[in-house]
Order: structure tokens, then C-alpha cells, then sequence
């Protein structure tokens, strides 16, 4: 969606807004080789008296988060996002300076050592503005809604986000990094406030006029409606090949092989360890996000699936545990983070979403259905909390979260996938599990919701595509006639496809027995439509023996011979196939490609 936002404000506000962008972009990117080399620590000395203690201390000081702690100490006035700063700004009638970043953020480390760690800056802060830290991994509610504020404003946006509201929440100014002094015509920090506050003081009405325009565009730009493509992410395997090439190139170029310039790197590399030992570490970030120990718990439990190794089941199991029981309250709803024995705000579509994938996850690996069970609660907890009844797809916050303009609804995947997406996929597996109609109905009417735009910009929609291959490639006759507990069934589209690899079956990574490169095996389908639970089909095994080799008949003419035998696996869970292998004929080829009669297969449920 092409966002107008010129057409909708003042003059003089989009004259003061584009001379601010300007400086915003020109500022954001100044300083990249100014105070990379400086100790992110060295500031701490004059912030504290000369017994040790700390000269100033805010609100912030209460928080569980290490990056909002992080700034406990600032001589800025920080506040958490809550009603106290919120009610102190509408009873002043003070505009709200509002600063998002979190622990990984490298400019946000320098915002706060350089610009929120002077007294002089921090004054002026004080003074004009009330001031309000978040943490974006804590209120990603918040960061969704104001990081597209700034990008709307600026025609781009990063972190720290940097956002100036109304009393109302409305914002009507947004950059990212700040440096704390003019410089080469860049304006400091200072100068942005002092200018954003004349302009509150002298031209409020206007301010709000348009920052209530801006805030349009918000909704518009986070109501689920149909946007522009986003560009498609760098393939990470031609990333890799690059890397690779460039290796190789550079070896050539040295005369040195790639293992050579390795190990001459080695002891340069423990050199640069040990110094940076010398150091006071990095700031370590130390909460639990349920959304995030949701996806890590799947992958785990796909690990232990694929692998068989029990150390992956074990790490999964106990994340799940922990998770359930310290970010789960009496009446079933999920909290958001947990650190020190604290677990703090409202669960949010992604932890429920992410959260019931690790534990279908966990359940497909290891056929226990405790973890379907919790699955299946904690999905109908979140259809009650987050299901737009009006059209269909799910909300990204609770119906009565307070402090938000606007309540979002996002299905674009990003350095997550989509809440939406994930549950949609869930939803679907629950329905065949389970035989529930109305998971199945909410899956397809959130697919629905989103059809337009997936057409439009497919690249942004990856998971939500993977649960819509998964509805279009599935029977759902059967779901809504009965209960069908751990049904185990297997839909497989091969339609408009000369064969399907049985290698490439989802989740079913398997390596075909080789011996010395004397034989080598491959199976496949022959398309012939959609395979369901209770067809029977066939499967076309190939074996490839090296020159002057064979394999022994079946049954075999000696009964000291092993008599060869060729089995198919599905990779479904056991006893889901029967399978039958047809009347072997005679060969006496020696060595080459031999083709066996099909063998019939017929899924099952478990």
C-alpha cells in the first residue's frame, strides 16, 4: 500500500517533518567509526559519586528487563510504560519523548552512553518532555506500532526509535539515532528538542491535527490490508557460496591453500580472544520469551525427530515444562517474559502461536499426547483472546490492552514468521489430530483473510503459503464427523508432478544405505493425484549396482543366500502403511540400473 501522508498534513508541519527526516537520516547514519572503539562501560565512572554509589536513579530501577536497567541510572527521568508517566503527561499537558531499543542494539548502547548519560541533555529532557523507556522484545505491541510511526514520517526507521507523542499517545515526530552535538550541520540532540518543543508550545493545535492524521495512516498500515511486496531476503546459500569463493580466490592469490590460511589465522584469532578477555563483557540479556522458547523448543524437538538424539528431546521437554509452568497463570492465559522469578505482561498471538508449534513439535516427535493436550488448550485460550470474529485472522494483542493506539493485526513474516501463519499451521494440525471442524473453519477463514495479499506479495508470506500448501494438499472430509485421536493421516499432492522424491517429504530428511559406492538407491512416486489415508499407490524403486556386481534373487535359489529385499518407508510414524511388494522376476544382469515392480502402499491413520 502506497501510504500519502503529504497530502494529509499542514504546510508548516510537513515542512518541519521533512526538514527533520533530513537530519534524522543524515544523523542516523553519522558516527559509525566515531565511538565504535570507545569501552561501552567507560561512562559508568561519571555516574557515579566518589564512594561508589549512584548519582541519580529512576524509575527504571524497578524493571526486570537488563536493558531497561541499563539506563536505571541515567540523570534522565526515565520512566516504564505504564499510567504514571502517561497520566503525569496528560495532567502537564507535556509531550511524550518515547525511546525503543533493546539489548543487542548496538546504537542504542551509544545513545544512551553519549546523548541519556549528560546531565547537561538530560536537563533539558527533564524539563520539556516526559520521558519513557521500553524494551522492544518486552512490548513488541508498542515497537510495531511506533517503529511504523517513524517509518511513515521518515520513508525508513531502525533502532533506537526515537518517537516524540501527544499526551494522547499520538506521534507526530520520529527518528532513530541522535548524536548529543551539532555537527558538519547535523543537528544534536539538543537542538531537536528545543526545536520540537517551540513548535508544541507555539503551534500545539496544529501538532495534534496532524498527528491524529498520522495515526490514521497507522491503522491503515496495520489493519491486514494489501501492501507493497517486500523485497525478497538474500538467498543464504548463494550468501554462503560467495563466502566460499571469495576463500578461494584470496588463497590463490597468496599462493596458500584455504587450510593454510586457517591455520594461520588460529593463533591471530586466540590472540584477539585472550585481549578481549582483558575486557568487561557485554551486557548479557537474560529473560525468558515464551514465543522465543516456543520456536526452540520445535526445533529441538525436530532435532531429537530427525536425529534420534535424546539430549534434543530433553532440552525441549524442560523448556516446555518451565515455560508452562512459570508463564502460565491459574485461569490458562500465557505472560510475555520471565526473569528473577518475575513473569511480566500479557502474552501477545506470537507467544501463544509459537509456544503451541513447539509443542505440537514436541508431540509429533515424540507421540505422547500430553503435549497435544497443552496444545490444544492453550490454542483454544488464544482463540478466545485474539480471533477477529468480524474477518477472521487473529489480533497481535489482547481486546482490552491499554495505552495503544491502535490494535494491530500483522500477517507478514519478518525475522519471525507470522503469528498468524503459525497459527493458521497449527490450527490445521489440530484439526487432523483432533477432528474438530471449528479449527479447520478458523484456519480457512485466516487463510482467506490474507489471500489477497499473499497473491500480491508472496515473498512476505512464506508461512503463511506453507499452511496454505498444507490445507490445499489435505483431505478434510473426515474432520467433523468424529473424533480421530492421534490420527497420524498423510496427504501428499502430487498432481501436475512427473514424480515425487521420497527424500524430500517434509520433516523426513533420510540417507539411503551406500556401501563403498557399489550400489546406491532411489524411490519415488508416479503422480497420479492426491494421496490420502486408505489409497492404495505406488512406488518405484531403482537400484543402481556398480560394473560386475549383483544382487541375490527372491526367494533366493540357495538357502545359504540372503535373499535381497527392498522396503519403502514414508516416513510416517509406525505401523501408519501397509505396504505390499509384488512377485519378483528373473534377472541376469551384472552390474547397471535395475528397475523393481512397483510396490503398493497404503497410508493410514495411527
Amino acid at each position: 500500500m502506497r501510504l500519502n501522508l503529504r497530502s494529509a498534513i499542514n504546510p508548516f508541519i510537513h515542512l518541519l517533518i521533512c526538514l527533520f527526516t533530513y537530519f534524522c537520516i543524515i544523523a542516523s547514519s553519522f558516527g559509525g567509526t566515531v565511538y565504535a572503539a570507545e569501552d561501552p562501560h567507560s561512562h559508568e565512572a561519571a555516574l557515579k559519586n566518589p564512594d561508589g554509589t549512584w548519582k541519580w536513579t529512576n524509575a527504571l530501577i524497578g524493571e526486570t528487563s537488563p536493558y531497561l536497567l541499563l539506563h536505571a541510572h541515567n540523570p534522565v527521568d526515565w520512566y516504564p510504560w505504564g499510567p504514571e508517566a502517561l497520566d503525569r503527561a496528560k495532567a502537564e499537558n507535556k509531550p511524550i519523548f518515547l525511546s525503543v531499543g533493546y539489548s543487542t542494539c548496538y546504537w542504542c548502547h551509544v545513545m544512551e552512553r553519549k546523548v541519556f548519560s549528560d546531565p547537561e541533555i538530560a536537563n533539558l529532557m527533564n524539563a520539556l518532555f516526559i520521558n519513557i523507556k521500553v524494551d522492544r522484545e518486552e512490548r513488541p505491541d508498542i515497537d510495531e506500532i511506533y517503529m511504523t510511526a517513524t517509518q511513515i514520517m521518515t520513508g525508513s526507521g531502525g533502532w533506537p526509535n526515537s518517537v516524540f507523542l501527544t499526551p494522547d499517545l499520538l506521534p507526530f515526530f520520529g527518528g532513530t539515532y541522535f548524536p548529543p552535538e551539532d555537527s558538519r550541520g547535523r543537528p544534536g540532540f539538543p537542538r531537536v528538542l528545543n526545536a520540537l518543543h517551540e513548535v508544541w508550545m507555539n503551534q500545539q493545535a496544529d501538532v495534534i491535527a496532524q498527528a491524529e492524521k498520522i495515526t490514521e495512516v497507522i491503522v491503515q498500515a496495520t489493519a491486514a490490508t494489501p501492501a507493497s511486496a517486500e523485497e525478497t531476503p538474500l538467498d543464504r546459500k548463494l550468501v554462503s557460496a560467495a563466502v566460499k569463493a571469495l576463500q578461494s580466490s584470496v588463497a590463490k592469490s597468496l599462493k596458500k591453500s584455504e587450510e593454510d590460511l586457517h591455520s594461520q589465522l588460529e593463533p591471530l584469532k586466540a590472540k584477539l580472544l585472550t585481549t578481549r578477555e582483558k575486557r568487561k563483557q557485554p551486557l548479557l540479556d537474560t529473560k525468558v520469551i515464551v514465543s522465543w522458547n516456543g520456536l526452540m523448543i520445535d526445533a529441538f524437538a525436530y532435532g531429537y525427530e530427525v536425529l534420534g538424539d535424546k539430549r534434543y528431546r530433553d532440552v525441549a521437554e524442560k523448556a516446555a515444562l518451565f515455560n508452562l509452568k512459570h508463564l502460565r497463570t491459574a485461569d490458562g492465559q500465557l505472560m510475555r517474559t520471565y526473569r528473577d522469578g518475575v513473569a511480566k505482561y500479557n502474552g501477545y498471538l506470537d507467544d501463544y502461536a509459537f509456544l503451541v508449534r513447539g509443542l505440537l513439535g514436541l508431540h509429533q516427535a515424540t507421540g505422547e499426547k500430553s503435549w497435544l493436550n497443552e496444545a490444544k488448550s492453550l490454542t483454544d485460550t488464544m482463540n478466545q483472546l485474539f480471533w477477529d470474529d468480524k474477518n477472521g485472522g487473529f489480533y497481535f494483542t489482547l481486546a482490552n490492552q491499554k495505552h495503544l493506539v491502535v490494535r494491530t493485526k500483522n500477517p507478514y513474516d519478518s525475522a519471525l514468521p507470522s503469528g498468524n501463519a503459525v497459527a493458521a499451521n497449527n490450527l490445521l494440525i489440530l484439526a487432523h489430530h483432533l477432528g474438530e471442524k471449528d479449527y479447520l473453519d478458523k484456519a480457512e477463514k485466516t487463510l482467506q483473510n490474507f489471500a489477497g495479499m499473499m497473491e500480491q506479495s508472496p515473498s512476505a508470506f512464506m508461512h503463511m503459503l506453507f499452511a496454505t500448501n498444507r490445507y490445499l494438499s489435505t483431505d478434510w472430509t473426515k474432520v467433523g464427523a468424529a473424533p480421530q485421536e492421534e490420527s497420524a493421516q498423510f496427504g501428499l499432492n502430487t498432481e501436475g508432478r512427473s514424480t515425487i522424491n521420497l527424500f524430500g517429504l517434509p520433516k523426513a530428511p533420510v540417507a539411503l544405505p551406500s556401501e563403498h559406492e557399489l550400489l546406491t538407491l532411489a524411490a519415488s512416486i508416479p503422480s497420479k493425484g492426491a494421496i490420502f489415508p486408505g489409497n492404495a499407490f505406488d512406488v518405484e524403486v531403482q537400484l543402481e549396482l556398480a560394473e560386475g556386481w549383483h544382487i541375490n534373487a527372491n526367494p533366493s535359489s540357495w538357502d545359504l543366500l540372503i535373499p535381497t529385499t527392498v522396503s519403502v518407508s514414508l516416513m510416517l510414524p509406525s505401523k501408519s502403511c501397509r505396504s505390499h511388494t509384488p512377485r519378483g522376476s528373473r534377472s541376469t544382469q551384472i552390474g547397471g540400473r535395475l528397475q523393481f515392480p512397483s510396490m503398493k502402499k497404503t497410508p493410514q491413520s495411527r
